[in-house]
């Protein structure tokens, strides 16, 4: 039998763990090449997806091309484009370290291709205790195959509530949206744009790298 004090331990382990429910957005540049002049055109690729979420390289890879193009970048993703990739033997982003990036950037037309990898995307909603982690790599390189920045974007979230009244809300709200989510399709896709646009404030906007926030 568990005692009162072990009890009492144990109910503040959770709070911790749950924290407030306030989401942690980071995006970390780990390298950039110093006065690299961008790319004018830069092919989006499609990630290669580590997590277990087969709708995560679409989401991953819209919210880049969102990310991008407010930072001033012309950045393409598109059906096009996958064909294009389909015709070079390519049609999961895990094939992709197979081309050196000469070869995608002529096959596609462009100057420059960003690379992604899907480290963790999932949501964890039983009501009382809900969880949502999206952590990816990207890196932008130029036609010669130089890397012209590095950088990590992570969204997470976790939250407990021990009112049964809202846990029950919460998980009546996750259902409905799952719903949606089915019909569309997707899935975290406000998580994955602030995850992607929290790194995207940090790297060389088009064309002025000395503008970057660092």
């Amino acid at each position: 039998m568990i005692r009162k004090s072990t009890q009492f331990v144990l109910f503040l382990a959770l709070l911790f763990l749950g924290g407030c429910g306030i989401p942690k957005v980071k995006g970390t540049l780990i390298s950039s090449k110093p006065g690299t002049q961008v790319p004018d055109l830069i092919a989006i690729l499609p990630p290669d997806n580590h997590s277990n979420d087969l709708s995560a390289s679409e989401v991953i890879q819209r919210a880049v091309g969102i990310a991008l193009t407010s930072r001033g970048y012309y950045a393409l993703a598109n059906k096009a484009q996958d064909a294009a990739l389909q015709k070079m033997g390519i049609t999961d982003g895990g094939q992709l370290k197979a081309y050196r990036a000469a070869q995608l950037c002529k096959g596609l037309g462009v100057q420059g291709v960003l690379y992604s990898t899907i480290e963790e995307f999932n949501e964890v909603n039983i009501g009382f205790w809900v969880s949502k982690k999206i952590q990816l790599n990207m890196i932008l390189v130029d036609s010669r195959g130089e890397n012209l920045w590095v950088g990590e974007a992570l969204y997470q979230i976790r939250s407990l509530t021990l009112d049964p009244q809202a846990a029950a809300q919460t998980f009546l709200e996750r259902k409905a949206g799952e719903l949606v989510e089915k019909a569309l399709r997707v899935h975290l896709v406000p998580e994955s744009q602030q995850a992607v646009a929290a790194l995207g404030n940090k790297v060389s906007p088009w064309p002025n790298p000395q503008d970057a926030q660092r």
